[in-house]
């Protein structure tokens, strides 16, 4: 080990020269044990960093250990405590610092202080040459034979000498990489003086992952370019293989190619092809399914089914023979008729006594008719399997025949009106209801006459003989205020309101028009019209008249020809009233039906349908429950609907029943009340003609505004459904 002294001079650092006697120093001994370039000592002022002095001391090419002496004086302008600060270079004292050491020293006495400080430099090899990571020199500090000290470069792939790179100076060739220990490389070369591991001086491998792929090697029959010469299974013998993409063992005959054996997806060449490669259940050979394809490759679909496509029938609808569910044969594909049955009421209940239509499908429902027969009443909208039942005497629910079940009535029902509700017993012909049922009027022979003014509460108001000592036949309340109107005996007429002081009466013997009559009147309507009421009436001898209820005598409107009597008059419209009558003249007895035209004052003689003979009599009653719609009663229980045209038809549920039909009220096409002259109220039904009441003697007339309010009158009788 060699000790070198340098001495800091003038301004604040001396040699090695003793000091003066009042000078104080500081003597710095720096050793280092690894390869240093520069050792440099900063000395400054603690309170003034800018007052400072620094000395670089070339170290090197000396091998360590080795140790640099200084010392260090304060400046005479310094402060007392000096800053001495020790740095290490390993090449340079410009280059990296790669130790350092720092002390604080005070002079406040002469003499010498020592500093002794051992710098020391990350060297992991031992070699004495600080790693380059940590500013020194060494390019492998991992290696103690790796160093800038080398003198040799080795050609071992490394960088012996820490300069100009791996190997330099030294003879290379190229190296190839032989991944699949063919004895041929493949990829980019490495140069280097020796091979590296795995690799070889030959190149041009094809495929380096493979050994079976090398140049020179025999073409084998793999699909494989397994010379490397860019051509797969050359030179070997092919033969035809066809795409086979469904794997039945049948390919098809337009994708073919040759090759020394089948690829992936192909299949050897046969005497037959696939005509469908996306299914495997069809090919040559197959089964025929009858399913629409041509499962065997015949040409054609379904080829042994060879009823298919022909006309069938199923229970008389027409179809075509179609392939079954299971595909090993046909079945006809008409579907069976469906059974539809009338359903004349709308409530989409079919009759469960009509006869079926059987209509084939795909045609629907014919019109006026429904795919079920549940209805036990089909007249009657409000009849049918699992209705709300109802208090009205009829079988609303379909159950069993029965009505009024469940105690929907609560004591309602037919009843005869008798004292106090009727205070006497009179010979009553007619009974009229006002507007939803009240009032209520009924009024007969010698001036009876009574009034009561709920429907369903209350008794009766007598004002017997008030309008005169005039048998009434008839009566129609007027709906605005429920005034009466009356027609009557010897061609009288009167209007009253209830408890009034007094009776307006007119009589058609006393007629405007220019015609006359005296004759008793047996039937009247009316019509309100912007506050006017108009009365027609009629009479036995075949007359018609208005009234207007006031003073005025009444106004001719027509007759018939000769004395064939008109018996009763209703109607829906203002303009267009119907008339029953019949024929007494000419041919006794006979029906006829006219409709009246109030506005061109006009009739027209309507015809009369399918009328058997055992009930062919005249008609006494007529009622319309719109402008469309009407019934008529008569003799021998001749009973006849109309449909708006000029033709009625017979429609008796039961033409053997041969009893007097004396009048009709209808307030619904399922609701045609009728009293007859054997004292019955009867209704006409489905399953024929319903007996809802019987009274003890002739009725002669019936009114109703709904099912659950009905009125009959006759000799001394009063009837009420309440």
């Amino acid at each position: 080990m060699r000790r070198i002294v340098f001495f800091l001079l003038a301004l604040g650092l001396a040699g090695c020269s003793a000091p003066g006697p009042k000078e104080a120093a500081v003597r710095v001994e720096a050793t280092y044990d690894f390869m240093a370039g520069c050792i440099t000592v900063e000395a400054h002022d603690k309170d003034a960093p800018a007052k400072s002095e620094t000395l670089n001391v070339v170290v090197s090419g000396r091998a360590p250990p080795d140790k640099v002496t200084l010392a260090v004086y304060r400046a005479a302008d310094w402060g007392r405590t000096l800053v001495i600060t020790v740095i290490a270079h390993e090449r340079t004292c410009d280059g990296a610092e790669v130790a350092r050491t720092e002390r604080e020293f005070t002079l406040n006495e002469a003499g010498v202080k020592e500093l002794n400080v051992t710098l020391s430099a990350p060297d992991a090899d031992g070699d004495t040459y600080v790693s380059t990571t940590q500013g020194g020199t060494d390019c492998d500090d991992s290696d103690k034979n790796i160093h800038p000290g080398v003198t040799s470069e080795l050609c071992d792939g490394r960088d012996n000498d820490c300069r100009n790179g791996i190997d330099d100076g030294l003879s290379v060739s190229n190296f190839f990489l032989d991944e699949d220990g063919d004895g041929v490389g493949g990829g980019d070369p490495v140069r280097a003086c020796v091979a590296p591991p795995r690799h070889i001086l030959a190149g041009g491998d094809c495929d380096d992952g493979d050994p079976m792929r090398t140049p020179g090697k025999s073409e084998l029959c793999d699909d494989i370019d397994n010379d490397c010469d860019n051509e797969k299974d050359e030179g070997l013998p092919t033969s035809p293989f066809h795409r086979d993409a469904d794997g039945d063992q049948f390919g098809v005959q337009a994708d073919m190619v040759r090759k020394c054996r089948a690829p992936a997806g192909y299949t050897a060449a046969t005497p037959t092809f696939d005509c469908n490669d996306g299914n495997a259940n069809i090919k040559p050979g197959a089964t025929e399914l009858c399913n629409g394809e041509d499962d065997n490759c015949s040409g054609a679909p379904d080829e042994t089914f060879t009823q298919k496509g022909q006309a069938c029938a199923t229970s008389g609808c027409p179809g075509t023979f179609i392939c079954n569910e299971a595909k090993d044969g046909t079945r006809c594909d008409a579907l069976p008729p469906v059974s539809y049955y009338p359903d004349l009421d709308g409530d989409l209940q079919g009759s469960a006594t009509a006869g079926a239509e059987n209509v084939c499908p795909p045609a629907g429902a014919p019109m006026g008719k429904v795919a079920n027969r549940t209805d036990c009443d089909d007249l009657d909208p409000y009849n049918k399997l699992e209705g709300q039942e109802i208090c009205d005497d009829r079988d609303n629910n379909c159950t069993d025949g029965k009505t009024d079940e469940a105690l929907v009535c609560n004591g309602k029902g037919w009843k005869v009106l008798g004292r106090p509700v009727v205070p006497h017993v009179r010979d009553w012909n007619t009974v009229a209801l006002g507007a939803g049922g009240s009032p209520v009027w009924i009024a007969g022979g010698a001036g009876a006459l009574a009034y009561r003014a709920s429907s369903n509460t209350g008794n009766f108001t007598e004002f017997h003989q008030t309008c005169g000592n005039i048998t009434w036949f008839a009566a129609w309340v007027r709906p605005s205020d429920g005034s009466v109107f009356l027609a009557g005996d010897g061609g009288y007429l009167a209007t009253y309101t209830a408890n009034a002081a007094s009776c307006t009466t007119a009589n058609t013997s006393n007629a405007t028009g220019g015609t006359t009559s005296s004759h008793p009147l047996r039937g009247i309507t009316g019509v309100e019209v912007g506050g006017v009421t108009t009365v027609y009436v009629v009479n036995a001898q075949g007359y018609v008249f208005s009234w207007t209820g006031d003073n005025s005598p009444p106004a001719f409107k027509l007759r018939r020809t000769g004395t064939d009597p008109f018996w009763d008059i209703h109607g829906a419209s203002s303009s267009k009233l119907l008339i029953a009558g019949e024929t007494t003249v000419v041919v006794p007895d006979l029906p006829q039906v006219d409709s009246y035209d109030t506005t061109t004052n006009t009739r027209t003689t309507h015809n009369l349908s399918g009328i058997p003979a055992a009930n062919l009599y005249g008609l006494h009653g007529i009622w319309a429950w719109d402008s469309t719609h009407a019934y008529a009663v008569g003799r021998r229980g001749n009973f006849l609907a109309w449909d708006g045209g000029t033709t009625w038809r017979f429609i008796s549920p039961n033409p053997n029943m041969q009893v007097d039909l004396n009048s009709i009220s209808a307030p619904d096409a399922a609701s045609a009340y009728i009293a007859s002259q054997d004292g019955k109220i009867r209704r006409p039904s489905v399953a024929g003609w319903v007996e809802h009441f019987t009274a003890n003697g002739a009725l002669k007339d019936i009114a109703a505004t709904s099912r659950e309010d009905v009125w009959a009158v006759g000799n001394g009788i009063v009837v009420h459904f309440e």
